[in-house]
């Protein structure tokens, strides 16, 4: 009965929408990890001269979280799809399974993304889209990086998590087009993670049944 029920459409929609919001929390994790190892500008030090953060820790906070972003989605859909299918001892077919994780993906980016402008970017979720829209932002003109005090007011110079606050509304379009463009990716990797995982599953429940079978034949 619990193996029926592993199988049902909407007992994968609620697990994989699960997996996926777990999957979100990596970029932070990985970004807290690599904020232990880089000194965090003061206001002050700044003077409203972005440079070291948009030049130097911007690329690199960009590439952490958006590794950890499609890393996190993959292993956890690898993990979960392991589970299920040796659980289960069956698959999803292939139109469903895709199905049922764009359907999971799409909540969680929409989830991302309004968490993330509602906190600003600065809290646990949807980084992975603020940083390369900082540099973006930056490239096209849309703001003096040495002089920020020309877009914004200096009481939104506001750093959280090497966040300026402020520059939001600036590259708040940029925001959502790497929202789009990352969550695109990040159901892909899920979902190929999500395939390996099922396989991966089967091939070891197929493994263990013969084990079984052979230590049975012998007694």
């Amino acid at each position: 009965m619990n193996e029926n029920k592993m199988n049902g459409f909407l007992f994968n929609i609620c697990i994989y929408t699960i997996t996926l919001y777990l999957a979100s929390l990596f970029p932070f994790i990985g970004r807290t990890i690599v904020s232990f190892f880089i000194k965090t500008p003061s206001i002050s030090e700044l003077k409203a001269d972005a440079s070291y953060l948009v030049n130097i820790i911007y690329p690199l906070m960009g590439v952490v979280t958006i590794t950890a972003f499609l890393f996190g989605g993959y292993i956890a859909c690898y993990f979960t799809g392991y589970r299920v299918a040796y659980k289960t001892r069956a698959a999803q077919s292939r139109n469903k399974a895709k199905t049922q994780t764009i359907i999971c993906g799409i909540i969680i980016s929409f989830y991302n993304i309004f968490t993330g402008f509602g906190s600003s970017f600065s809290g646990m979720f949807a980084i992975q889209f603020w940083y390369p829209s900082a540099i973006l932002g930056s490239l096209f003109g849309l703001y003096d990086k040495t002089n920020l005090l020309a877009v914004i007011n200096n009481s939104d110079i506001r750093l959280n998590n090497f966040v300026i606050t402020g520059l939001n509304p600036i590259i708040g379009v940029l925001i959502v087009i790497f929202a789009i463009l990352l969550s695109v990716a990040f159901v892909y990797v899920a979902l190929r993670g999500r395939f390996k995982g099922e396989a991966d599953g089967l091939e070891s429940i197929k493994k263990y049944v013969e084990e079984i079978k052979k230590e049975s034949s012998a007694e």
